[in-house]
């Protein structure tokens, strides 16, 4: 190999290390993002069944009682974005 393949080699080596250092940071940026996204809905969710389990509480009569806790399993059971059915992938491509 000449000095010149391998002076070659190396350019392309350390391009490739930038490439792959810029696409890591998009890569962590996105999942912080997506990390505050879910526990933003977390907290929500949180104050909901807090809430519906208030309003259970609260009810006048026994029957309703239990369709609001009902409603409140049935709650739980869905599937929602934070147990991450919705999650998606950032774009890995150059220039996105």
């Amino acid at each position: 190999m000449t000095s010149e393949q391998s002076r070659i080699l190396q350019h392309i080596a350390e391009n490739n290390g930038r490439w792959f250092d810029t696409e890591m940071d998009k890569l962590d940026r996105w999942a912080d993002d997506r990390r505050q996204s879910l526990k933003s809905e977390l907290e929500t969710l949180e104050v909901e069944i807090k809430d519906a389990k208030k309003a259970a509480r609260n009810a006048a009569t026994l029957p309703e009682k239990l369709e609001l806790q009902r409603k409140i399993r049935q709650g739980k059971d869905k599937d929602s974005p934070v147990n991450g059915t919705s999650a998606t992938t950032p774009e890995l491509m150059s220039g996105s």
